[in-house]
């Protein structure tokens, strides 16, 4: 649980904020499409979000994603 909340945070710390549902549930998945680029984060950020389960979106190449 937290790093669920770890990484919601960081995620919100770059969030823009007109964003007004920026999550999604679906079957087995999380996405969280906050308005963010890839390149909001650095490459520490990005490796410490992966160490969560939170890793970038390929599919739609916006937000991220967890399966677990």
């Amino acid at each position: 649980m937290e790093n669920l909340i770890a990484a919601l945070q960081l995620i919100n710390s770059k969030m823009s904020k007109d964003v007004k549902f920026p999550t999604y549930c679906g079957d087995e998945e999380f996405r969280v499409f906050a308005g963010v680029e890839q390149t909001d984060f650095t490459a520490v950020e990005l490796t410490q979000l992966s160490d969560w389960g939170f890793d970038w979106d390929e599919e739609f190449d916006e937000g991220f994603m967890s399966f677990r």
